[in-house]
């Protein structure tokens, strides 16, 4: 199971990876990306337990016990967040392209298929590295996070997931991206995004590698309607 640190969160993202390695150094993996010449970096950490795909889930209760409750509470207070290491790569790429290098930039970033949501609390963190330079890392970030899903029930679960994010700037909408509304200002002009992100829905075969149930599901016109 991997999970990422969430560096904006109100316990501070330094606290809880100290937590984690306090309480199960030799049952973690982790990974820092960024984090050089000024760069937001990205902290991942993963149970090594999930390489073993054929364990059962009662194997080994009593010694990853401690580590799954430390693990639940970090994640009920908006700490860590689940999410897979290949999932948090490309917002961090999108963050580093075409960015300004001064700190007190706009950053607009529009993400057009955002549920269930952690690619869009990625870049709400991120929003919040801004102001690491510029004062209190709790202040509103100086741009705007605009997130949508065609699902109504998922875009609600995300906005109450992004409630544990200390002010976040996100505007949520509910509609089919392929119809993706314009957004102007009160004197009528039409807001244009610095940064798109696009996770389109797709076949989830790709999961088979950790769930082999998806092959019990899986058929060619489900996959299929999604093209």
């Amino acid at each position: 199971i991997t999970y990422r640190i969430q560096e904006s969160s109100w316990v501070g993202g330094d606290f809880s990876a100290n937590l984690l390695s306090l309480v199960a150094k030799d049952e973690l993996q982790n990974w820092t990306m960024g984090g050089e010449d000024g760069a937001p970096k990205i902290r991942i950490t993963m149970t090594k337990e999930c390489h073993h795909f054929n364990r059962s889930r009662n194997e080994n209760s009593n010694r990853d016990n401690k580590l799954s409750s430390i693990l639940h509470a970090l994640q009920e207070l908006g700490a860590t967040y689940r999410q897979e290491l290949v999932s948090a790569i490309p917002p961090l790429v999108l963050w580093s392209c075409g960015s300004n290098e001064k700190d007190e930039r706009k950053e607009f970033i529009v993400d057009l298929c955002a549920a269930p949501g952690s690619k869009s609390l990625q870049l709400l963190d991120l929003l919040h590295s801004m102001n690491e330079k510029g004062g209190d890392a709790n202040d509103i970030p100086n741009g705007l996070l605009v997130v949508n899903d065609s699902d109504r029930h998922r875009i609600i679960t995300l906005c109450q997931r992004s409630r544990r994010v200390p002010r976040g700037p996100m505007l949520a909408i509910n509609m089919d991206a392929r119809y993706f509304p314009g957004i102007r200002r009160k004197s009528g002009y039409k807001q244009k995004y610095d940064k798109v992100l696009a996770d389109v829905p797709c076949s989830g075969d790709g999961t088979s590698r950790k769930n082999k149930n998806v092959w019990n599901e899986w058929s060619i016109p489900q996959a299929m309607s999604l093209h």
